[in-house]
């Protein structure tokens, strides 16, 4: 994902957050912007797409989808923290940019394929599996919130799982060739 990073990520200029399940997150100088761009992308779908007329209701309905966005960058994460544990790579931190999280990994030691495989594989699952949770809740409950959880996540499974630069795609595409 740092192909979408645009602050800085010096080491020395990182701030510590806090821990999130045994995992230090740490941020950039910006990284509180990540949430207000969250909520301001929200309500622009919720503009586009939300099924109710009222312009009061879109805004607060806008705000909704944004911490939907949030918390499927937080499954996603997840999905990592838990898969790197399982393979002995442990995530060192996350970084929480203006954009996006990173991931940190301490690769000074040479690591098998199936390592690289299985940490970034992690939080691909996470994502789908929430959407296709997101999808069967919906299908009983039908409600659009549900709907947009289910496709974000999906969406977040989709383009990281793409064999592009610096994505989990791409990790494990790598990994695959050795």
């Amino acid at each position: 994902m740092s192909l979408l990073v645009i602050d800085k990520t010096d080491e020395s200029e990182l701030r510590d957050l806090f821990t999130l399940f045994g995992t230090p997150y740490k941020g950039t100088k910006l990284f509180w912007l990540n949430p207000p761009l969250m909520i301001i992308t929200g309500i622009i779908i919720a503009f586009i797409f939300a099924p109710v007329a009222d312009p009061v209701a879109r805004i607060i309905g806008g705000v909704f989808y944004g911490f939907i966005i949030m918390s499927a960058s937080v499954i996603h994460s997840y999905g990592h923290i838990v898969s790197s544990r399982r393979v002995g790579a442990p995530v060192t931190y996350i970084l929480a940019t203006m954009t996006v999280s990173i991931l940190h990994y301490d690769d000074t030691e040479d690591l098998l394929p199936r390592v690289h495989i299985g940490r970034a594989i992690g939080g691909p699952l996470a994502s789908m599996n929430a959407g296709l949770l997101g999808l069967a809740l919906y299908a009983t409950l039908q409600s659009h919130f549900l709907a947009f959880f289910a496709f974000i996540n999906l969406l977040f499974f989709v383009l990281t799982i793409s064999p592009l630069p610096s994505l989990d795609g791409e990790v494990i595409l790598r990994a695959m060739r050795k």
